[in-house]
């Protein structure tokens, strides 16, 4: 598909409950930087949706989200692909 449109979305950060579980969960904001990075380089639309991330849409792993989180992610895809 030609024409078509990616965007990759930014690993979501994790509460430090789950980093303290799972060090290996610190390395999220790096791994981030790399991801963007190679982006950038082919030309796809990154995206960083962790400002609309709170603490209440946690489940309580510290990981995953509620279900009243995605419907929010979504929206603010939506809104930053202009569709």
């Amino acid at each position: 598909m030609p024409d078509a449109h990616i965007f990759v979305n930014a690993v979501f950060p994790v509460q430090e409950s789950a980093v303290e579980k799972e060090p290996a969960l610190a390395n999220i904001a790096d791994y981030n930087e790399k991801l963007e990075a190679m982006c950038e380089k082919k030309q796809i639309g990154y995206i960083d949706n962790s400002d609309i991330i709170e603490d209440e849409y946690y489940e309580e792993d510290g990981i995953h989200f509620k279900a009243n989180f995605y419907p929010i992610w979504a929206e603010k895809m939506a809104e930053v692909a202009t569709l």
